[in-house]
């Protein structure tokens, strides 16, 4: 992976903490079968959450507000499993 890249996300994010955070979320969601936000050409889960964040298509966002997103998107089961810092895809 390129550092240079790295330390674009970590700035981005706002911390090499959240950024693991974000990647390790959307990684979940994605091997759960949620639908890509990027054309990318790859199967890889890190490398399309990667390429998400660094096209702005996903960010932290408040535990409130994810988990009303994903009761429209995911259903209540869904909402309840969740807990802490969350991720909400930008259309």
């Amino acid at each position: 992976m390129n550092p240079s890249l790295i330390e674009e996300l970590i700035e981005k994010i706002g911390g090499r903490y959240k950024l693991t955070v974000l990647i390790q979320k959307r990684v979940r969601e994605l091997m759960r079968n949620a639908p890509r936000l990027v054309e990318i050409d790859t199967e890889n889960p890190m490398d399309i959450a990667i390429e998400e964040i660094r096209q702005g298509k996903i960010s932290l966002v408040e535990e409130e507000e994810y988990l009303e997103h994903l009761r429209k998107t995911g259903g209540d089961e869904a909402a309840e499993e969740e807990k802490g810092l969350k991720i909400k895809g930008k259309k």
